[in-house]
């Protein structure tokens, strides 16, 4: 059959378990320093490394508009240097100002002087950004070639980066600068393994070119950019509603939860997803549908995330203080009701870049914006009705979970309809 010969099943697994593969021993070697790092570095110090983070991640969207998550798209190799080239030089030209800008402002802004020692190390921020976003770009050049073993090993390198600068680094004064430090390591250490694997990229990167880049991109990063910062923003909103109603406590127990609950989609769901976004491109680049991948891809999720997040909702309560201690009797009562969320999410993220490979540029901020209008109206009626904090979180993980399923459904319908000659097919991609 055609369309068997196109995906080749038997690869897209091997590409599917080298990707896992490397996520997971990233994580597991996050995970087995976190207790070390929690002895170097005071509370405060992390609360402060999440404020740099959140930064971090702002500017990421805003140097580059996400032109990154798009070196797979463009019919031609040349197209797609041409993207990652305007990734390179946007980003570079952004960091130019922003950084002594960052450098200066503290002085200047008695707000930030408050904030303490990381005012001083804001300027790490945006070359911080710069780093982490090419490491995309350079990924997703890499994985456009096939190669899911280089992209892999350089998840781990970047982690083994980010673990040591952050141990060396408290021994700085202030060590904080360890922590904030820690992701610009992450990103210098993935980008030069990824230009290592990909000779390619790294000897055209600096290639100037004058074909313009096409417009349906250029939707598309608009679109990406936007969508991002919604996601930011409302991602940031139930944390700041939780604190403010709930209390600290409270959202520290929130916090655990979501870090812990979300997991098994960054070691599996992510990698699917990168194989997923691969294989469809080649599908979509043939003028064929690919829903048959999606179905495929969301069945293998549920036989996974079904019986593991049940299993997750039985035994939360007795699981969380048990590991984390006494204090942590309500993460796991929270925990019950966010696996709601947890498995929505893990059946639907590793097919969100359906509509970018379709060329939906529209689609991505509308379906943030509907998201956050549903997260909005969660804070409404919790304040409104003096929900209290279960009833509130359980309401909460029931909007995420509506927003999921809509995803999902979006997806199904632009890869069924990718194929068809009304369907939207700016890009065609002839995978090298």
């Amino acid at each position: 059959m055609r369309v068997r010969r196109k995906l080749g099943a038997s690869h897209y697994l091997r590409d599917v378990l080298l990707q896992a593969s490397g996520n997971s021993a990233a994580q597991l070697l996050g995970i087995v320093a976190m207790p070390l790092l929690t002895r170097l570095y005071a509370p405060s110090d992390f609360a402060a490394f999440n404020l740099f983070t959140q930064l971090v991640a702002g500017l990421a969207i805003l140097l580059t508009l996400r032109f990154e998550y798009l070196v797979m798209l463009p019919a031609e190799k040349s197209e797609a240097d041409d993207v990652l080239r305007l990734t390179i030089f946007m980003g570079a030209i952004h960091v130019l100002w922003l950084t002594p800008l960052l450098w200066i402002l503290p002085g200047q802004w008695a707000w930030l002087r408050s904030q303490g020692a990381i005012a001083h190390w804001l300027w790490l921020a945006p070359i911080s950004a710069y780093a982490v976003s090419l490491a995309v770009g350079f990924q997703q050049a890499v994985q456009r070639g096939g190669d899911f073993r280089a992209s892999a090993l350089a998840e781990f390198v970047g982690r083994s980066a980010y673990v040591a600068c952050a141990m060396v680094g408290s021994l700085a004064l202030p060590n904080i600068v360890g922590l904030m430090a820690s992701t610009l390591a992450n990103g210098v250490a993935k980008l030069f393994w990824l230009m290592r694997a990909g000779s390619d990229c790294a000897r055209m990167w600096l290639q100037l070119s004058s074909a313009p880049i096409a417009m349906s991109i250029r939707r598309m990063a608009v679109s990406t950019s936007v969508s991002n910062l919604i996601s930011l923003f409302s991602g940031i909103a139930p944390m700041i509603f939780i604190a403010d109603r709930y209390g600290a406590n409270a959202l520290g127990q929130y916090g655990l939860v979501v870090s812990t609950l979300y997991l098994p989609s960054v070691l599996l769901g992510q990698a699917i997803g990168q194989v997923y976004y691969q294989r469809a491109c080649r599908l979509h680049g043939d003028g064929l549908a690919f829903a048959h991948l999606l179905i495929a891809t969301s069945r293998n999720l549920a036989k996974l995330g079904l019986p593991l997040y049940a299993l997750i909702a039985l035994i939360s309560p007795l699981v969380y203080p048990l590991v984390f201690g006494a204090e942590w009797v309500s993460a796991g009562e929270l925990a019950r009701w966010l696996c709601i969320a947890a498995l929505a999410g893990f059946l639907s993220t590793p097919m969100d870049k359906t509509s970018i490979i379709v060329g939906a540029w529209w689609y991505l901020s509308a379906w943030h914006a509907l998201r956050a209008a549903l997260t909005a109206a969660c804070l409404i009626g919790a304040t409104i009705y003096n929900l209290p904090m279960q009833t509130f979180i359980l309401l909460l993980a029931l909007q995420n979970a509506l927003a999921y399923g809509i995803d999902w459904a979006a997806s199904f319908a632009f890869a069924s309809w990718a194929g068809s000659e009304t369907a939207s097919t700016p890009m065609r991609v002839k995978h090298d």
